[in-house]
């Protein structure tokens, strides 16, 4: 096995040819997902991408692709006062990407993480820090980071993690709800009869591609109705144009692959509750939910869960993702959760100081001064020019 050799795809059209390869790629990792696929990566270029630059690592031995760093060049002032260019994942911004990463043949991340940090360091000089965002806690690929990091003495922070809640299934319907409290089972069994009483009441998988884009609108007509409610804009509110965007192409993509699952509870023939979900790789990630809050005392939420978890045990689903966040009615069903964690990698111990530095400032007058004075001077600092 000779040693790998590294380049940069800074070119959109290179990765737009990149697809077949990528996701060869990516179902023989440790990293396979929905979020790591081309399909998702390349569309979020398309919608996100105008002003930034491609930073993409390709790893390749003897011509096959065996490792992929995921890069983006940016700016921001997330980490202190001034603005730093920050290589991040493509999908880090605009849209939720859970578990990013980077991916790499099963059985060589060691060696090509070395090499990729190797490679930037060495070779790529417009960035102060790699953000690393949203990786699972127990990815190797991670813990070859800490083990490169901790070697060379390169400075870097876990500075946030988040939670996925997540349902493990194993066999049938039965198999998980024997897995819940006795009165849990009750109200849920009950929740539909409760429905069901004097009222047709079905659950519909979007099949067709031809229906793909009205069921989804419908799904979204739903979520955002239910966040009207709790007095919120909702996900996918109007002015988010380039998160529509994002989503009204990944639909038809991902529904191209068989990875699109889209489930409507109809009541009566009427839309009353939501799913946007991917169905990838035996695992279902759950989006977004929605429902038409006149069903909120029929608990239509709850109901379209229950059918859902039935439909997909059937298709062989080893487990329902809730994915990020801490919502009170995903710990309905669940207590078992996913760790991500946010790692940032400095260029230097001296840009790491000083953001170390810079942060404790910004905390300290956040403190001693009014908050309309701080947010003033603050907004002074933000908008000056980086040198």
């Amino acid at each position: 096995m000779d040693n790998p050799t590294l380049r940069i795809v800074s070119d959109p059209h290179e990765m737009k040819a990149m697809r077949e390869s990528w996701n060869e790629l990516l179902k023989n990792s440790s990293s396979d997902t929905p979020f790591l696929t081309w399909e998702w990566m390349y569309t979020w270029w398309e919608c996100f991408g105008d002003g930034k630059t491609p930073c993409i690592v390709v790893a390749e031995d003897q011509g096959a692709l065996v490792g992929i760093a995921p890069l983006y060049i940016t700016r921001g002032r997330f980490f202190g006062l001034r603005s730093l260019r920050h290589l991040e994942f493509i999908g880090s911004a605009g849209v939720i990407t859970e578990y990013q990463d980077f991916i790499i043949r099963r059985g060589r991340e060691r060696e090509i993480v070395s090499y990729f940090l190797e490679f930037l360091f060495d070779n790529v000089r417009k960035w102060d820090v790699i953000n690393l965002t949203s990786v699972r806690k127990e990815s190797v690929n991670l813990e070859e980071v800490r083990v490169y990091c901790d070697a060379a003495h390169v400075p870097f922070w876990e500075y946030q993690s988040n939670v996925s809640p997540y349902i493990e299934l194993n066999g049938s319907l039965d198999d998980f709800m024997k897995t819940l409290s006795q009165t849990s089972r009750y109200k849920f069994r009950n929740h539909l009869k409760k429905l069901e009483k004097g009222r047709t009441v079905k659950m519909c998988e979007t099949m067709d591609k031809k229906s793909v884009e009205n069921d989804f609108a419908t799904i979204i007509e739903l979520h955002q109705k239910r966040w009207e409610q709790k007095g919120g804009p909702g996900s996918f509110a109007r002015y988010r144009e380039g998160y529509l965007r994002f989503h009204n192409t990944i639909i038809q993509r991902f529904f191209d692959n068989g990875w699109l699952y889209l489930l409507r509870l109809l009541v009566d023939g009427t839309p009353a509750a939501g799913h946007y979900s991917f169905f990838y790789n035996g695992v279902v990630y759950n989006h977004s939910i929605g429902f038409d809050p006149r069903w909120s005392n029929f608990r239509v939420g709850s109901v379209l869960q229950l059918l859902a978890l039935e439909d997909c045990t059937q298709k062989g689903a080893k487990e329902f993702d809730f994915l990020r966040g801490t919502e009170e009615y995903k710990y309905i069903w669940t207590k078992k959760e996913h760790l991500s964690v946010d790692t940032v990698i400095w260029r230097s111990r001296a840009k790491a100081r000083w953001a170390t530095l810079e942060r404790k400032t910004r905390k300290t007058l956040k403190s001693l001064f009014p908050k309309a004075m701080v947010e003033k001077i603050y907004h002074r600092l933000m908008n000056r020019e980086y040198e």
